[in-house]
């Protein structure tokens, strides 16, 4: 696969919430997540996947905890942070990856790391105001792509793709917006761009 994945400058000001969906089986990319404020990371349940464990540079209180996992090839860790935090994930050529439940109070922005090949998993996204996502039809069970409805306004540009395998759409939302991708017959990820105030 040949997809440039971006889920870049994500800003939440005020509270959110990202859960992703459950998964038997997926290859997800990492990003990198620079935290102010508390945050609490946990991964979704899988049975079977690989996953890149990061490196945790904590200011403040952090507890790391295992999560059950059914394949060896996956450890990961349940990250609590209060206080600052960056993680950033290792050097990493080819691996799957397990996705995390980001809760962020406070300020975050999330940065995806520089990868060339990669399956990624949306997440589900709840922002303060009114959201609600909803799956897209998706012929392809390696993506899965949610319809984005924020109160306020939106405005929804195209990022640079070089694959048609992506499709990505950079969301900047101030009141009321419903982002719905394109019909997809095939598709191994619609990446949105979510830049909420």
């Amino acid at each position: 696969m040949y997809v440039h994945d971006m889920i870049a400058n994500r800003r939440v000001t005020g509270f959110a919430t990202l859960q992703p969906s459950p998964v038997t089986s997926a290859r997800a990319l990492i990003y990198e997540v620079c935290v102010t404020g508390s945050a609490t990371l946990q991964p979704s349940p899988v049975t079977s996947a690989r996953a890149l464990i990061y490196e945790a540079c904590v200011t403040g209180f952090a507890t790391l905890q295992p999560s059950p996992v059914t394949s060896a090839r996956a450890l990961i860790y349940e990250v609590c942070v209060t206080g600052s935090a960056t993680l950033q994930p290792s050097p990493v050529t080819s691996a799957r990856a397990l996705i995390y439940e980001v809760c962020v109070t406070g300020s975050a922005t999330l940065q995806p790391s520089p990868v060339t090949s990669a399956r990624a998993l949306i997440y589900e996204v709840c922002v303060t105001g009114s959201a609600t996502l909803q799956p897209s039809p998706v012929t392809s069970a390696r993506a899965l792509i949610y319809e984005v409805c924020v109160t306020g306004s939106a405005t929804l540009q195209p990022s640079p793709v070089t694959s048609a395998r992506a499709l990505i759409y950079e969301a900047c939302v101030t009141g009321f917006a419903t982002l719905q991708p394109s019909p997809v017959t095939s598709a191994r990820a619609l990446i949105y761009e979510v830049c909420v105030t």
